[in-house]
C-alpha cells in the first residue's frame, strides 16, 4: 500500500505495519494515489502538476501541469485553477486527470473543469470537456471513472448553469468523438462494475 502525508509518499506493510519513506512529495491533505496495473509506478498531483513517482527508484516526472492562466480576463484570486485526481487507465497505457480552470468574460466569471487523456510520458492524447455541446458557462465533465476495458470514460457532466441539472455520460476515448448523455439528475461519482455479469 502507498500513502501521502506531511512526509512525503510512504509505502506500508499492513502485515508489519512499517512505513518506508519513497519519496519526499509534498501533497495537500486527501490527495489520491493511484497505482500502475503492473504496480511499478504511482500516477498522484503534487504542486497542482501531475506527476509518476517509481516504485523502483522513488524518481519523479512530472507528466502535465496547470495551464498556463487563460484568456481573455485571465485568473484572479477568486478564482484559481487546478488539477486534480489522476487515475490510469485499467490496461496501463493512458492516464485520465481532472483540470479545472477559470474563465473570465468580463462580468461573468466562471470553473470549467475538463478530463485530459495522457500517456505514460506525459504525451497528451484527447480530452473530455463539456464543447461537444457547444461553448457554454457549464462546469462540464468531473468525478470520471474508467471502463474496466479501458475503451470508456464514464462522469458527471455539469450543466446547471444552462440547463439547470447534471448528466451521467459516457465518453468513448479513441477515438474520443462518441458522447452519451445517460440520465439527467443530480448524481456523485460513478463507479464501473468490472464484471459484467
Amino acid at each position: 500500500m502507498a500513502v501521502a502525508g506531511p512526509d512525503g509518499v510512504e509505502i506500508v506493510n499492513v502485515a508489519t505495519r512499517s512505513f518506508r519513506p519513497l519519496v519526499d512529495v509534498k501533497t495537500m491533505p486527501g490527495t489520491e494515489l493511484d497505482w500502475s496495473p503492473d504496480d511499478s509506478t504511482i500516477v498522484t498531483v503534487a504542486d497542482n502538476s501531475v506527476i509518476s513517482i517509481s516504485l523502483a527508484d522513488g524518481s519523479v516526472k512530472t507528466l502535465a501541469a496547470r495551464p498556463p492562466v487563460p484568456s481573455p480576463g485571465g485568473e484572479t484570486s477568486s478564482c484559481i485553477g487546478s488539477v486534480g485526481p489522476a487515475k490510469w487507465s485499467p490496461d496501463g497505457l493512458l492516464i485520465a486527470y481532472e483540470e479545472r480552470r477559470c474563465v473570465d468574460e468580463g462580468n461573468l466569471q466562471y470553473m470549467v473543469s475538463e478530463t485530459p487523456i495522457i500517456d505514460a510520458n506525459g504525451v497528451f492524447h484527447h480530452q473530455v470537456d463539456n464543447l461537444v455541446w457547444g461553448f457554454t458557462p457549464d462546469f462540464g465533465p468531473a468525478d470520471f471513472v474508467w471502463s474496466p476495458d479501458s475503451r470508456l470514460l464514464a462522469f458527471i457532466d455539469d450543466a446547471d448553469f444552462t440547463e439547470g441539472t447534471q448528466y451521467l455520460e459516457t465518453a468513448m476515448v479513441s477515438p474520443l468523438e462518441s458522447y452519451k448523455r445517460l440520465k439527467a439528475g443530480a448524481w456523485g461519482g460513478p463507479a464501473w462494475q468490472r464484471v459484467v455479469p
